[in-house]
């Protein structure tokens, strides 16, 4: 029988009643507590109430998992305006995140920390600057919209995904983060071609 590991998840989406992100972030959370013993950082005002609701009807998971929240600051107005100023705020989140993974890492000693959610190669967080096996993903969004397509989605569409394509062949070899992580990781995160 293996031993169970102690692990650190970071899950800013993270809900056992929504879809997508907050969904994919929670089944991981609860297959892995099946396993091991997790330490699982959350965004607190989308997700806290949610994960409350759980754990008051199903008290067991409390005993594997240990749920802490962090406030992610909003502007709504400027999200509005401009909203790539998103992730202005979500990397405050996640330096946030990694002050409490420090403090937390120096009373529980993790085996292993897991950057879950959100899961676009854009923003790896910072958690892999904790110098303990680490792990990345899923990632997603460095997909591409086929150009043969571009004709089918009208001039709206054909200039949304043509930017959309850009900006992601430009990220995906520009962003420093996503850089450094795999240096680090002696890794690559995937560059397009």
């Amino acid at each position: 029988m293996t031993s169970r590991l102690r692990i650190l998840v970071s899950a800013y989406a993270c809900s056992p009643y929504q879809g997508s992100e907050p969904g994919l972030g929670w089944g991981f959370v609860s297959e892995l507590a099946r396993h091991h013993e997790l330490w699982v950082i959350v965004e607190e005002e989308k997700f806290r109430s949610d994960i409350e609701r759980y754990l008051a009807d199903c008290p067991d998971l409390s005993k594997s998992v240990h749920f802490f929240f962090i406030p992610k600051q909003r502007n709504r107005l400027l999200r509005k305006i401009w909203p790539p100023s998103y992730y202005w705020f979500y990397r405050r989140w996640h330096e946030d995140a990694l002050e409490l993974a420090k403090r937390l890492h120096s009373e529980v000693k993790f085996d292993l920390v897991h950057q879950l959610t959100m899961v676009g190669f854009r923003e790896p967080g910072y958690l892999w600057n904790m110098k303990i096996p680490f792990v990345w993903g899923p990632i997603g969004g460095m997909g591409r919209f086929p150009w043969r397509f571009m004709t089918k989605v009208g001039f709206h569409g054909a200039l949304y995904y043509f930017s959309y394509n850009i900006l992601n062949w430009c990220q995906s070899r520009l962003l420093s983060r996503p850089d450094r992580k795999s240096t680090r990781l002696n890794s690559s995160h995937g560059k397009l071609s």
